[in-house]
């Protein structure tokens, strides 16, 4: 098994209403390395707000890694996430 760990510094944030509901909910761009493997990917994780305030997460997905494209900006424009990307 291969493991690696986030790269904190490389960490998006962003929040805005994603669901259409009035309260703001979050995506996170995260990038996991793996040192051993000289990898490293970037993933997308979207989380809506409750009714009582707190965050579930909603899903994720891979966007970004070592080779090919990057994300350098995430931001919400009416409920849509939008990545700016590097390749």
């Amino acid at each position: 098994a291969v493991s690696g760990e986030e790269y904190r510094d490389g960490r998006l944030s962003a929040s805005g209403d994603i669901d259409g509901d009035g309260r703001d909910d979050a995506a996170v761009v995260f990038t996991i390395e793996v040192a051993s493997a000289n990898t490293a990917t970037q993933n997308l994780a979207v989380f809506v707000r409750q009714g009582d305030g707190g965050l579930r997460f909603a899903g994720s997905t891979v966007v970004g890694g070592t080779v090919g494209t990057r994300v350098g900006r995430l931001s919400i424009d009416q409920g849509v996430v939008v990545l700016t990307t590097l390749t």
